[in-house]
C-alpha cells in the first residue's frame, strides 16, 4: 500500500514540476511579448496616451520634465501623483496649463501648494482663482489667495459660487470689511 502511495506522490511531484516549468516558460514568453509591444508602440509613434502607458516610471519622469504640451497634459491627468511635482519643473509649461492644473481636483495637493508658492504662477489672478475653487487646496492657502484676485471675482466667491463655505465667508469679510 505504501508503495502505491509513494508512486502517486512521486507522480504528483513530477506533474507539479511540469506545471511549474510550463508556468515559468509562459511568464517569460509573456514578459517578452510585453516588451515587444512596448517597443512597437514607441517605434510606431502611436498616440501620446498609449506611448505614455508603455513607458517605465523613469521614462514617465523624463516625459514630465521634458515632454511637449500634449505629453504634459497626459502626465497631469495620470493617477501617479508623484509625477506632478516633476511636471511643474518642465521649462515649457505655460500659464494656461498651470491654471488648468490648478483646477484639477485630481492633481497632487503638494503640487497645488507648489503652484501657489511659485513666483511665476502664484501671483496670477486666474491661477489664484483656480486654486481657490479647488477643494484639494488647504483652506488657509485658499483664503490667502483671495488677496490676489480682482474685486469682481471676489464678489462671485463671496456669493459661494463653486467654493467651500469658509472660503466664501473669508471673501465676504474681505469684500465688506471685518465685522
Amino acid at each position: 500500500m505504501n508503495s502505491e502511495i509513494d508512486a502517486r506522490v512521486g507522480g504528483d511531484d513530477e506533474f507539479i514540476k511540469a506545471e511549474v516549468d510550463a508556468g515559468e516558460i509562459a511568464a517569460e514568453e509573456n514578459g517578452a511579448a510585453i516588451e515587444a509591444r512596448r517597443d512597437a508602440e514607441r517605434a510606431s509613434g502611436g498616440d501620446v496616451v498609449s506611448q505614455f502607458r508603455a513607458m517605465t516610471k523613469a521614462e514617465k519622469i523624463q516625459a514630465a520634465l521634458k515632454g511637449g504640451r500634449e505629453m504634459r497634459g497626459v502626465v497631469a491627468r495620470d493617477v501617479d501623483r508623484s509625477l506632478h511635482a516633476f511636471l511643474l519643473r518642465n521649462p515649457g509649461l505655460t500659464l494656461e496649463e498651470v491654471s488648468a492644473m490648478a483646477r484639477m481636483a485630481s492633481f497632487s495637493p503638494d503640487a497645488l501648494l507648489a503652484i501657489s508658492r511659485d513666483e511665476r504662477w502664484g501671483r496670477n489672478a486666474s491661477v489664484a482663482l483656480s486654486l481657490i475653487r479647488n477643494p484639494k487646496v488647504p483652506l488657509p492657502v485658499a483664503t490667502q489667495l483671495l488677496d490676489k484676485i480682482g474685486r469682481d471675482d471676489l464678489a462671485r466667491i463671496a456669493k459661494g459660487q463653486g467654493v467651500r463655505e469658509p472660503v466664501a465667508i473669508a471673501a465676504r469679510r474681505k469684500l465688506f470689511g471685518s465685522r
